[in-house]
C-alpha cells in the first residue's frame, strides 16, 4: 500500500485482499480490451494496449504510440482506463461493497480528478488556434501529421496527455515538446504528482501532495497563531507526527534525487558523440525532464528525450544512472535506501 496513506485492508486477510484486487484488475482489463475492440481496434491492438494501459506501462506496438491508432473513440477509452488505473484500487472494492459514495468522499480521489481537470483546461486553452503536431508520421513525407487547434482537437490532445503523464502511463498522441511553455510546465508538474496511493501509477502520489499542503498550511498557521493546537487531518484521519515527517522526508529525497540526476546527466552527456554529430548538446530541459521522468516512472520526457525521441543515444553511464533512479522510484525510495544504512545489516 504505497503512497504514504495508511493501509486499509479491503478484506480481513492478505490472501483475500490480493484475490479481490486481482479480480478487479482482470475485470477492468477484460472490459478495456472489449471496448477497444468494439471501437475499431484489432484484437491484437486491443489486448496489447489494454496490458500497458491498466499497468500504466505505456508501451505501444507502434512508433507513433496511440496516435497511430487514429481513432478518437479508442483514445477516449484509454483515457478512462488510465484514470481508473491511477486510482486507489482498494476504493473500487469499497464501491462494490458500500456504494459510490466511498469513491466520491475520498479526498485523494477528488483532488486527483481536480488536478486533471484544471490541467486539461489550461492546456486546452493554450492549444486553441495553434497547429498540433501528432506523434503519427505521414508515410509519404515522413513528417509528423498536424491538425488544427480547434476546441475539439485541443481538448482531445490535452486530455490524453494530461492523463498519460499524470498516471505515469507515458503514452503519446501529440508532440507536446512543441507546445507552449505553460503547457509543458503543467505537464512537468503532473509528472511529479502521479496517481493515487495503491494504484499502478508512479509519481509522488496525490495523497502525499495533499498531505504536504495540509502540513504546510498547519505550520504557517502555527506561526501567526502559536497558541492554537489544530490537528492535521485527511478526511477523518489525523496525521501523526511520524506520518508528517515521513511525507516531508520523502518529498525532500525526491527533489534531491532529481538534482543528482540533472548533475549526472550534464556530466555524462557533456561530450556525447551522438549529440555532437548532429550539432546538439545536452540541454537543461532534457537533463531535468529525463531525470523527473525516471524518478517518477513516466517514460517520455522532453527535449532530446521527448515523445518523438528516445534514450538510445545516451551513454552507458547515463542509462545506468536512470535505471537506478527508476528502481528507486518504483519501489517507493525508502525500500531501497534503507539497504545502504549500515545498521540495517547489523543485529542492533
Amino acid at each position: 500500500m504505497p503512497g504514504g496513506k495508511p493501509s486499509q485492508a479491503v478484506r480481513p486477510r492478505i490472501g483475500e485482499t490480493a484475490r479481490m484486487l486481482w479480480l478487479i484488475y482482470l475485470t477492468f482489463s477484460a472490459v478495456c480490451a472489449t471496448a477497444l475492440w468494439l471501437s475499431g481496434a484489432s484484437p491484437f491492438d486491443a489486448i496489447a494496449h489494454t496490458l500497458t494501459t491498466l499497468a500504466t506501462g505505456g508501451f505501444s506496438p507502434y512508433g507513433g504510440s496511440i496516435a497511430d491508432l487514429d481513432n478518437a473513440m479508442s483514445e477516449g477509452i484509454i483515457i478512462l482506463f488510465m484514470i481508473l488505473a491511477g486510482t486507489n484500487f482498494a476504493l473500487f472494492y469499497l464501491v462494490l461493497r458500500r456504494g459510490w459514495r466511498n469513491l466520491v468522499k475520498d479526498p485523494e480521489w477528488r483532488l486527483y480528478l481536480i488536478i486533471m481537470a484544471v490541467a486539461t483546461a489550461i492546456i486546452t486553452f493554450e492549444l486553441l488556434g495553434t497547429t498540433i503536431a501528432t506523434t503519427s508520421t505521414d508515410p509519404e513525407t515522413g513528417e509528423l501529421v498536424e491538425v488544427d487547434g480547434s476546441f475539439g482537437q485541443s481538448l482531445r490532445y490535452a486530455a490524453f496527455q494530461v492523463a498519460a503523464l499524470q498516471t505515469s502511463t507515458g503514452y503519446a498522441t501529440a508532440d507536446y515538446d512543441q507546445w507552449t511553455f505553460l503547457s509543458r510546465y503543467v505537464l512537468i508538474l503532473l509528472m511529479f504528482v502521479g496517481g493515487c496511493s495503491a494504484s499502478t501509477g508512479g509519481g509522488i502520489k496525490v495523497i502525499r501532495v495533499l498531505m504536504a499542503f495540509r502540513i504546510l498550511w498547519a505550520e504557517l498557521e502555527r506561526i501567526f497563531r502559536p497558541n492554537v493546537i489544530r490537528p492535521v487531518r485527511i478526511g477523518r484521519q489525523v496525521l501523526t507526527p511520524e506520518v508528517r515527517l515521513n511525507v516531508m522526508v520523502h518529498l525532500f529525497i525526491v527533489v534531491l534525487l532529481v538534482l543528482i540526476g540533472i548533475f549526472g546527466l550534464s556530466v555524462f552527456e557533456h561530450e556525447n558523440p551522438a549529440l555532437l554529430e548532429r550539432g546538439d548538446e545536452m540541454d537543461l530541459v532534457t537533463a531535468t525532464t529525463a531525470t523527473i521522468s525516471a524518478v517518477n516512472i513516466v517514460g517520455p520526457a522532453m527535449g532530446h528525450a521527448g515523445p518523438t525521441e528516445n534514450y538510445g543515444w545516451m551513454t552507458d553511464a547515463s542509462k545506468i544512472m536512470l535505471t537506478l533512479l527508476m528502481v528507486l522510484g518504483r519501489l517507493e525510495i525508502f525500500t531501497i535506501l534503507v539497504l545502504i544504512v549500515p545498521r540495517f545489516w547489523r543485529n542492533e
